[in-house]
């Protein structure tokens, strides 16, 4: 359907609303009460034809919603397209998936009919949903996210001794039955790390002082995680801290996170708990 004949929809749309907005406007407390219900109540349309003009807006508008919806995400793919070989040229590693793509560290996922990406580090969201109508925009859109997770990043010589002070500290604060066990719930690690990061950034400092590091966000959180499991194996370390898995039910309840996303080639791993290994 052409645009003009949307066009045409909205002045038949606007004729009938006009009509009803005129009998509902009217103000009781007006001098005029009376005519002014009679001439407005003179105005609205047969309820039938009123009806049959909704029913032919409606039909009309859905035909060309769902032609529009096709020819949207037939031109979106284009885009999409040039988009990956670009990220191929550069030499990133690409994996395809139901309306995503793992383009290096992200996962890039696409609403075709709408025009719109977002990009995830470890399934959470790092850039939101965000229109695209070029190669560029989509470009643009996976380098900001790659852009936030390297301003994220935690040096490595701080990195590797802040997650085992955030291990030691979950672990004094977990259940008598998973500290005997030397399991910590990887969530309750994330909250650790968190708050080790602001206790480093207030050691020696005035405690008034205003934070630089309070904002740190799940993504990235997980980030840093992955690089801390990167770098372990390449530095002399205390015992390391490594990651188990849990039950279905410990994954339904959302006691779990994702890890491993450092590239496209790698899988995700779920896990539920903390440990130290040597």
């Amino acid at each position: 359907m052409p645009v003009d004949e949307i066009r045409t929809l909205q002045q038949e749309a606007k004729r009938l609303a006009s009509t009803l907005t005129g009998f509902a406007s009217i103000k009781p407390s007006s001098k005029t009460f009376f005519d002014d219900i009679r001439k407005a109540a003179n105005r609205l349309p047969d309820g039938r034809d009123a009806g049959a003009t909704i029913d032919r807006i409606r039909e009309q508008a859905a035909e060309f919603l769902a032609a529009e919806t096709v020819k949207r995400a037939k031109a979106f793919g284009t885009l999409e397209a040039a988009f990956v070989r670009a990220a191929r040229d550069r030499g990133l590693a690409t994996r395809e998936f139901n309306s995503a793509w793992r383009v290096g560290p992200l996962e890039v996922q696409v609403q075709r009919e709408d025009s719109r990406v977002r990009c995830l580090y470890n399934r959470e969201p790092v850039v939101p949903w965000t229109a695209v109508a070029t190669e560029g925009d989509l470009m643009a859109a996976y380098e900001k996210g790659i852009a936030l997770l390297e301003r994220s990043a935690i040096p490595e010589v701080e990195l590797v001794p802040l997650v085992s002070r955030a291990f030691d500290d979950a672990l004094r604060t977990t259940t008598e039955t998973l500290r005997t066990n030397g399991l910590v719930p990887v969530r309750d690690l994330l909250r650790s790390l968190r708050l080790e990061r602001i206790r480093d950034e207030l050691s020696g400092s005035n405690p008034g002082k205003t934070l630089q590091n309070h904002d740190f966000p799940l993504w990235a959180q997980l980030y840093n995680l992955d690089r801390y499991r990167d770098a372990v194996p390449r530095i002399d370390a205390e015992p390391r801290v490594a990651f188990q898995t849990g039950s279905q039910q410990e994954q339904a309840q959302g006691k779990s996170i994702t890890l491993n996303g450092l590239s496209a080639v790698h899988d995700y791993h779920t896990y539920t708990y903390a440990i130290r290994r040597r």
